[in-house]
């Protein structure tokens, strides 16, 4: 068994050296690391090669000519790897010792999966812990809220993406079918693995928290405010329970997200249907209809405003189903 992690690295010189440590010291050694720096400008590649002049049987250096940003650098990393099982990382976070170890464990014990996520621990850049919520508070996954783990896929194209790619393992059998990455625009490289994975029914997820997820001001993903989390934890609950929502107010949120996703996949369709494991028309039908079930919600719930919605989404252009 060979285990590989595949690291994207841009301008990331000041929490890079300890994300290093933390996954050259796993209880389960890793067996190779694949760095492909994004065409960084401050001392990230100096501190890459001191690494490799200590661990030259583990690290592989790909330096970009030129800045291929996140999804394709990923793409690059992935691809690079000869792994049997890939970890993807981030630069700037920390692995706890056992996150290797925890996360083949799970394979083993179900090698039907292709895919692993997990969640954190949420730290300032200066290391310290955020004590009142983890990763996946901060990323609205509630998985108590599932009925089963086969409603990932559900969760995901109608919901939001929940999976962090700094969490996430696949087996070296996912790169068959997740070349090429979309244009990142559309879909961020984990959003588009963890999509692929959870329309196969083949990933899984643990609730150990097995990193520490650094929050930054030069990072993608910020903390969500609580006001937030706590207006879209009901919102996320009334999707996942429709069936029992009756208020004007939760529905129209719960159309709106769902127009936001519907759009998504009509523009992943346009761009990668070259891409045969996704099901694009059946995907979009499917959310096509919960939207219409939502309008006839909310025109039962409340008549005048349901009209004087529909009506300004006309106007404007906005939110007009396609099909």
């Amino acid at each position: 068994m060979i285990i590989s992690v595949a690291l994207c690295t841009y301008n990331g010189g000041r929490f890079l050296e300890e994300q290093l440590e933390s996954i050259l010291n796993q209880t389960l050694s890793i067996d190779e690391i694949i760095i492909c720096d994004d065409n960084s400008s401050d001392n990230t590649k100096d501190i890459i090669k001191e690494f490799q002049e200590k661990y030259p049987n583990k690290i592989n250096l790909h330096f970009n000519k030129h800045n291929l940003k996140v999804n394709k650098n990923f793409e690059k990393a992935i691809s690079l790897c000869s792994g049997d099982y890939i970890f993807l990382s981030d630069q700037d976070d920390i692995w706890v010792p056992n996150k290797a170890e925890k996360i083949i464990s799970i394979f083993e014990k179900n090698p039907e999966f292709e895919g692993v996520f997990s969640d954190g621990n949420l730290i300032t850049e200066f290391g310290e812990l955020f004590t009142e919520k983890s990763l996946w508070d901060n990323v609205l996954f509630f998985e108590k809220n599932i009925n089963t783990k086969i409603d990932l896929f559900y969760y995901i194209s109608n919901i939001r993406n929940m999976v962090t790619g700094a969490t996430l393992c696949i087996k070296k059998e996912v790169k068959q079918f997740i070349f090429p990455f979309p244009n990142q625009k559309l879909i961020y490289h984990d959003e588009w693995i963890s999509l692929l994975l959870a329309f196969r029914k083949k990933i899984t997820f643990t609730n150990d928290k097995l990193i520490s997820y650094r929050i930054h001001s030069a990072q993608q993903v910020g903390i969500i405010k609580s006001s937030s989390q706590k207006r879209n934890l009901k919102l996320i609950q009334s999707v996942l329970n429709i069936e029992n929502t009756h208020q004007f107010k939760d529905l129209f949120y719960i159309r709106k997200l769902m127009f936001r996703n519907y759009f998504k996949f009509i523009k992943l369709k346009n761009s990668m249907e070259n891409h045969k494991i996704l099901n694009y028309d059946i995907i979009i039908y499917s959310i096509h209809i919960n939207i219409i079930e939502i309008e006839r919600r909310m025109k039962k719930c409340n008549c005048l405003f349901y009209i004087i919605s529909i009506l300004a989404d006309k106007i404007t252009n906005k939110r007009q189903l396609k099909l």
